[in-house]
């Protein structure tokens, strides 16, 4: 799943809420779900909030990765220092 703006987090948190509901209220209800890839999922409610949850922790690790950067650039007192940080937040 990509998250390349705030229109593909706002479509996988309406994916994730929806499940919730389906959760309480009909659990063997399914919704679609349309992946990067423009493969169609069909997903009961647990489905739904596990997509979100995954991708939630993904996001909230590029995140971190990215603020844990931020910080070593802080540290930093030379250019040279600068220099030598990684600044790759992949895994």
């Amino acid at each position: 799943v990509q998250t390349r703006s705030e229109k593909d987090l706002i479509a996988v948190l309406g994916v994730t809420v929806s499940g919730m509901f389906l959760i309480q209220t009909n659990p063997t209800t399914k919704i679609s779900f349309r992946s990067a890839d423009d493969t169609t999922y069909q997903l009961n409610g647990m489905e739904a909030v596990e997509l979100g949850m995954n991708i939630q922790m993904q996001v909230s690790g590029v995140y971190e990765r990215s603020w844990n950067k931020k910080e070593e650039l802080r540290a930093c007192v030379t250019i040279e220092e600068m220099d030598a940080v990684n600044l790759d937040i992949s895994k």
